[in-house]
Protein backbone atom coordinates (compact mmCIF):
# COMPACT_ATOMS: atom_id res chain seq x y z
CA UNK A 1 0.00 0.00 0.00
CA UNK A 2 1.39 3.63 -1.02
CA UNK A 3 1.11 6.37 1.44
CA UNK A 4 2.39 9.38 0.42
CA UNK A 5 4.13 11.71 2.33
CA UNK A 6 2.96 15.42 3.33
CA UNK A 7 4.31 17.67 0.84
CA UNK A 8 6.42 20.50 2.90
CA UNK A 9 5.01 22.89 0.74
CA UNK A 10 1.28 22.18 1.20
CA UNK A 11 0.91 24.90 4.34
CA UNK A 12 -1.87 24.53 6.88
CA UNK A 13 -4.19 26.51 8.81
CA UNK A 14 -4.00 25.39 12.35
CA UNK A 15 -5.12 29.02 14.11
CA UNK A 16 -7.07 32.15 13.28
CA UNK A 17 -6.89 35.27 15.81
CA UNK A 18 -8.55 38.80 15.57
CA UNK A 19 -5.01 40.21 17.59
CA UNK A 20 -2.30 40.36 16.22
CA UNK A 21 -0.65 40.05 19.88
CA UNK A 22 -2.36 36.35 20.28
CA UNK A 23 -1.19 35.55 16.70
CA UNK A 24 2.93 36.99 17.90
CA UNK A 25 2.29 34.92 20.97
CA UNK A 26 1.06 31.97 19.13
CA UNK A 27 3.80 32.24 16.02
CA UNK A 28 6.74 32.41 18.74
CA UNK A 29 5.57 29.29 20.69
CA UNK A 30 6.21 27.19 17.71
CA UNK A 31 9.19 28.79 16.26
CA UNK A 32 10.88 28.07 19.95
CA UNK A 33 9.65 24.13 18.97
CA UNK A 34 11.35 24.81 15.47
CA UNK A 35 8.56 24.45 13.87
CA UNK A 36 8.34 26.68 10.82
CA UNK A 37 5.44 29.12 10.97
CA UNK A 38 4.18 32.64 9.30
CA UNK A 39 0.74 34.52 9.40
CA UNK A 40 -1.04 34.42 5.82
CA UNK A 41 -0.92 38.66 5.06
CA UNK A 42 0.64 39.64 8.34
CA UNK A 43 1.57 42.83 6.62
CA UNK A 44 -1.86 43.44 4.87
CA UNK A 45 -3.92 42.38 8.14
CA UNK A 46 -2.23 43.87 11.13
CA UNK A 47 -5.01 46.56 11.20
CA UNK A 48 -8.04 46.71 12.69
CA UNK A 49 -10.01 44.96 9.88
CA UNK A 50 -8.25 41.93 10.66
CA UNK A 51 -11.61 40.32 12.24
CA UNK A 52 -13.46 41.60 9.14
CA UNK A 53 -11.60 39.65 6.92
CA UNK A 54 -10.90 36.27 8.78
CA UNK A 55 -8.41 37.09 11.13
CA UNK A 56 -4.91 36.16 11.07
CA UNK A 57 -4.57 32.59 9.90
CA UNK A 58 -1.44 30.96 11.23
CA UNK A 59 -0.13 28.18 8.74
CA UNK A 60 2.84 25.56 9.06
CA UNK A 61 4.22 23.32 6.37
CA UNK A 62 1.50 20.27 6.55
CA UNK A 63 4.02 17.95 8.07
CA UNK A 64 4.15 19.75 11.51
CA UNK A 65 0.37 20.64 11.85
CA UNK A 66 -0.39 17.65 14.41
CA UNK A 67 2.88 19.23 16.55
CA UNK A 68 1.72 22.19 16.18
CA UNK A 69 -1.50 21.78 16.84
CA UNK A 70 -1.19 20.01 19.89
CA UNK A 71 1.55 22.39 21.17
CA UNK A 72 -1.33 25.43 20.75
CA UNK A 73 -3.74 22.97 22.59
CA UNK A 74 -1.07 22.23 25.63
CA UNK A 75 -1.91 23.78 28.61
CA UNK A 76 0.74 26.65 29.32
CA UNK A 77 1.73 27.66 33.01
CA UNK A 78 1.72 31.50 33.83
CA UNK A 79 5.58 31.43 33.81
CA UNK A 80 5.47 30.21 30.70
CA UNK A 81 2.78 32.42 29.43
CA UNK A 82 5.21 35.32 30.61
CA UNK A 83 8.36 34.01 29.13
CA UNK A 84 6.83 33.65 25.90
CA UNK A 85 4.90 36.97 25.90
CA UNK A 86 8.22 38.74 26.59
CA UNK A 87 9.88 36.95 23.81
CA UNK A 88 6.84 37.57 21.04
CA UNK A 89 7.23 41.41 22.14
CA UNK A 90 10.80 41.68 21.84
CA UNK A 91 10.20 40.17 18.03
CA UNK A 92 7.69 42.39 17.84
CA UNK A 93 8.74 45.74 14.77
CA UNK A 94 7.89 48.29 16.91
CA UNK A 95 5.16 50.61 15.69
CA UNK A 96 4.47 53.34 13.36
Amino acid sequence: MYVEEPDDRELVAVATYSLAVDADLAMSLLRSMSIPCYLQNELSLRTVWAAAVGGLRLVVPASFSEQALEALNSPVSEQEFETEAKSAMSERPPEA
